[in-house]
């Protein structure tokens, strides 16, 4: 090898190294930017729900809360971090892996349906299945997302992950309140919580 074919595959390799280093800098960036915007939200929000709304509305949706994480955690199936740990993704493992994400939302979110009246009498909640089975097709929509946001992440494009949470946060927040002035407050909280998922999910 030349000393000027050296020279050009080290220039090049300095370009790339500096290319990630940027994009590092922008997501670390994005997340905290994102972050604080999320928080902010979320604290508002909850200042005026909390004005307006029972403890027991509070206790409800920290149930499905647990119920929502537990639901995603299976729906991803570990697909989010198998593909943005592969050297080479080709079109064919990302449209594998959307089939058996659509495979696993639909098998869970029947089972969350049809499972609602007992999971209720489990934990002696009455006013559990409506909000739980309000939640069925949105878990669905951000199970299927996973495809999407480790695409994103591969690419270091967190700034549209940032921007997923902060619509997340807002579409809840917005939710929950347009409930709560209806008249719906028992709804608010588990519609907001179903608005989030969307929003997330479809950002």
């Amino acid at each position: 090898m030349s000393s000027s074919q050296a020279e050009r595959i080290g220039c090049a390799e300095a370009r790339r190294q500096t290319g990630l280093w940027q994009a590092f800098a922008r997501s670390v960036r994005n997340n905290i930017l994102g972050e604080i915007g999320v928080q902010l939200v979320r604290i508002g929000g909850m200042v005026v729900l909390a004005r307006a709304l029972a403890p027991a509305d509070f206790g409800l949706f920290r149930v499905l809360i647990t119920i929502t994480t537990i639901v995603m955690i299976i729906n991803e199936f570990g697909v989010p971090d198998t593909l943005v740990q592969r050297r080479d993704l080709r079109a064919d493992h990302e449209s594998t892996a959307a089939w058996a994400n659509l495979a696993i939302t639909t098998l869970t979110a029947a089972l969350l349906y049809a499972g609602a009246p007992l999971i209720a009498q489990a934990m002696a909640m009455p006013a559990l299945p409506p909000a739980q089975r309000l939640l069925c097709l949105p878990l669905a929509f951000e199970g299927l997302a996973a495809v999407s946001t480790a695409r994103l992440t591969r690419r270091l494009d967190f700034g549209r992950l940032a921007m997923a949470e902060v619509t997340a946060e807002l579409a809840f927040v917005v939710v929950a309140i347009a409930l709560l002035a209806a008249g719906l407050p028992r709804w608010s909280l588990a519609g907001g919580l179903a608005a989030r998922l969307c929003g997330h999910a479809f950002t």
